[in-house]
Parts: C-alpha cells; structure tokens; sequence
C-alpha cells in the first residue's frame, strides 16, 4: 500500500487573524503547542509523507520542522487557488492525497477521521455553518481529500 501524500497549507498572511498575540495563527499556541506543531504531532502516528507549503519569507520558521516545502512567494499567497494549485507536484501519483489547512486546531479524532476515511470520491472535510467555539459567522474548510483518478 503507498503511503499517504498530506501537504499542509501554511501559505498565509493570516489576514483575519491579523497578527493576533504577535504571530500568524499556524504559530498561535494553545497550551503551548502550536496550531502547526499540534497537527504535525498528530501526523507522526500515521504512514503519511509529509509537506508544507509556505510563503518564501517564511521558510526559516518553517525549517526546523525538516519537511519538504514549497514555497510561495506574497503575490500568489495572496490568491487562494495558487496555494491549492502550487501543491500539484507533490499530489500521490499512485494513491491518496490529503491537503489539510495549516491554521487549524486538529483533535486526534478529526485527525484519524481525514486520514482513515474509506471514501474514493474526493471529499471536502470542514464545518457548513458558523462555529459556536470561535464565533467564526461562516463555513470552513479543514481538508481535501482524493486520489490520483481524479486528476
């Protein structure tokens, strides 16, 4: 069985987020861990290779970690399909692909829920209605998953 490909989205400026406590929200923490390290921490218990995607003036926080990157430079991080589009390299050629969003709180359960899915369709993974936890007035999307018969 091929392992799975997760790419992380880290592409960001963290618009929304606006520098909140002083760091784009991949490294915000929560009982000192970051959203970043948590779902790589998270990873570690599954056969996945795992990417990061990140803007160029990014790369040094992003190197400790040792993952392949790809980098994006501000104008195409600014586009939100180019973080998506800039991952096609990467994508398993020979089996699943996952594309999880990098300034996300993942628990163990939404963790194992993405990478065991049993689904050959490609499936969007997130919340359809406002979140009661963050206030957060619409959907998100946390993840995207396929497999190489849909591209």
């Amino acid at each position: 069985m091929n392992r799975i490909e997760v790419i992380i989205i880290c592409g960001g400026f963290s618009k929304r987020w606006n520098n909140y406590m002083g760091v784009e929200k991949h490294f915000a923490k929560i009982n000192n861990t970051s959203l970043i390290e948590n779902t790589l921490s998270l990873l570690e218990n599954y056969p996945v290779n795992i990417s990061l995607v990140v803007r160029e003036d990014n790369l040094a926080n992003f190197r400790k970690f040792n993952y392949k990157t790809i980098t994006v430079n501000a104008h195409q991080s600014s586009l939100e399909y180019y973080k998506i589009k800039s991952t096609y390299s990467l994508w398993n050629t020979n089996g699943r692909t996952i594309i999880l969003m990098g300034d996300v709180w993942y628990s163990p359960i939404s963790i194992k829920k993405i990478i065991t899915l049993n689904k050959s369709a490609i499936s969007f993974l997130g919340r359809q209605r406002k979140s009661f936890h963050t206030k957060c007035w619409h959907g998100e999307l946390f993840a995207i998953s396929f497999f190489d018969c849909h591209f």
